[in-house]
């Protein structure tokens, strides 16, 4: 499991953003319904260097959320909108200049958790990344996203 963070990380998005979007661990996951496994460094290695190195976040992007009445609202649901804009769109653009992008998809209602999965294709290796963008709560006013990243990976056999 503490190998699993340095990959997860569970990104709080008013804290400085890292460099790279993930780094590289193991485990697996069934939160979506199915087994998701994060990503090995020996059996992925040209995955790791693809997002070690490849995929980088904008800084600059703030990913926190303002809104007393949501906070007291803990029924009310994830907006969309603002997760297409805060989140979902700006991951899409990293994806297209790094990745010749297959697919994506934001699913989920659900008042505490969405996911999305972007799939693409690297360096003859196709991927798919799954975040699970979920709500944390704070003790000030502002409510905040995290993420966890989990991947389903197909490298071609040689």
């Amino acid at each position: 499991m503490k190998k699993v963070l340095s990959f997860l990380s569970a990104i709080i998005f008013n804290v400085s953003i890292f460099s790279t979007i993930v780094s590289c661990g193991t485990g697996k996951n069934t939160l979506i319904g199915e087994e998701l496994e994060y990503i090995d460094k020996k059996s992925d290695k040209d995955l790791c260097e693809i997002l070690e190195n490849e995929i980088i976040v904008d800084k600059s992007l703030n990913y926190d959320y303002e809104d007393s009445n949501f906070l007291e609202d803990k029924n009310k649901k994830i907006p969309g909108s603002l997760i297409d804009k805060k989140f979902f769109n700006p991951i899409k653009k990293l994806f297209k200049q790094t990745t010749d992008l297959k697919e994506s998809s934001l699913e989920g209602n659900d008042r505490e958790q969405r996911f999305i999965t972007i799939a693409g294709k690297k360096k003859d290796i196709e991927f798919t990344l799954n975040f699970v963008i979920y709500r944390v709560f704070s003790n000030s006013s502002n409510y905040k996203f995290g993420a966890e990243f989990f991947k389903k990976i197909k490298i071609p056999q040689e």
